[in-house]
């Protein structure tokens, strides 16, 4: 239980106090604006990187995810089940930018991130069933092509968007 929970801890789900027990961590502004800030760092280079090194078959696997999605929206889908595709594409783009150190850079953030988007969805996701499929196709159409800036800042966007969406569901308080 304590390797558990130690884990939680070293991935920001949880905070622990000594003698005061641990519990699940709150979705503030600072912690929106800090974990963003770095996602969109991440997602840069990640981008960038699998532009230059995915294969055929990684490229068609995110095509693949974003179908999926497209199918989710245009069903009932629930937010969680959006989100889970949303994460395995990044997951994708991630593995297929073949950078070792990225990899761990990107799974040190991604509990926070699933959790803080989770938080978003319970705000009302709406913002999200909107956008989730063609800004994911708009990066894979941009994976294929010859334009690394274009690419790069989309990224950023694709991240600047969720951040702004979440921040404006927050309470003031917070």
């Amino acid at each position: 239980m304590r390797e558990g929970l130690a884990l939680l801890e070293r991935e920001g789900l949880v905070h622990s106090v000594w003698h005061r027990g641990t519990t699940v961590v709150d979705v503030t502004a600072q912690d929106v604006e800090e974990v963003y800030t770095l996602r969109a760092a991440l997602d840069r280079l990640a981008a960038t990187s699998a532009q230059r090194n995915a294969t055929a078959d990684q490229l068609t696997e995110l095509d693949t995810l974003v179908r999926a999605m497209a199918q989710e929206i245009s069903g009932d889908a629930s937010g969680a089940t959006l989100l889970a595709l949303d994460i395995a594409f990044h997951d994708r783009i991630y593995d297929a930018a073949n950078n070792r150190r990225l990899v761990e850079a990107w799974r040190a953030v991604r509990s926070q991130i699933y959790l803080f988007q989770l938080r978003r969805i319970a705000l009302g996701h709406e913002h999200y069933r909107a956008r989730v499929v063609d800004e994911h196709r708009e990066l894979v159409t941009l994976l294929r092509a010859d334009d690394r800036e274009t690419l790069a800042r989309r990224a950023e966007e694709h991240v600047d968007s969720a951040r702004c969406s979440l921040l404006a569901g927050l309470s003031p308080s917070m």
